[in-house]
């Protein structure tokens, strides 16, 4: 049941983040730092954005197995599998209700939902313990070996990811830099509140 708890929370947040990343290219102000990455690839090579998502993320676990696989878990698989598909699909669900033509306030509105989405979604699976999704390897891995705090690596890696985006021709814009700097510090703060009761959660006996 612990098990159980920890993998239906893995699902819940890469549901949640695949929500958010569709919200953030929706709203017009630029996409979440690896997103960038993405939309840049996917036009270098011609696929959609969940594709080019879900070839990134492979070539992320690839790295990550022989630099880092204690890291690698069934939150990473889970992540692998539900993020880059729910991004294409959510982006067909939520196209009526706000795109780069909507009001600015309905694209205001949904950009901040989706930075909190995204911020929450990461949380949630990161206090499971059960691995990091490919997004969150690499500064992971080397918050863990310079001991420097996750927020700084986080920011450090979305910086890299945005540039390297940006000179693929990946959407760009306020958003992108907001989120570059704000998500890191955001999921920690989340991360450090919801973890205790989460754990209680987890191990409770039924």
């Amino acid at each position: 049941m612990n098990k159980a708890r920890r993998i239906s929370f893995v699902i819940l947040g890469g549901v949640i983040s695949g929500i958010a990343i569709s919200l953030y290219l929706l709203s017009g102000f630029g996409p979440d730092p690896f997103t960038v990455l993405a939309d840049g690839s996917s036009q270098a090579i011609g696929v959609s954005v969940g594709t080019a998502n879900l070839a990134l993320s492979f070539l992320v676990v690839v790295v990550g197995f022989f630099l880092g696989r204690k890291f690698l878990g069934i939150a990473t698989v889970i992540n692998f599998i539900i993020i880059s598909p729910s991004i294409d699909i959510f982006m067909r669900v939520f196209d009526s209700m706000v795109n780069p033509d909507s009001s600015l306030l309905i694209r205001i509105v949904f950009f901040v939902l989706a930075y909190f989405m995204l911020s929450l979604g990461t949380a949630l699976y990161l206090s499971t313990d059960l691995g990091i999704s490919v997004v969150d390897l690499t500064p992971v891995m080397v918050s863990k070996k310079t001991h420097i705090q996750y927020r700084w690596c986080k920011i450090a890696f979305d910086v890299v990811v945005v540039i390297s985006g940006f000179l693929l021709g990946g959407a760009f814009g306020v958003g992108t830099v907001f989120a570059a700097l704000a998500t890191g510090p955001l999921i920690h703060w989340l991360r450090k509140r919801l973890k205790p009761p989460l754990e209680r959660f987890f191990n409770k006996e039924t």
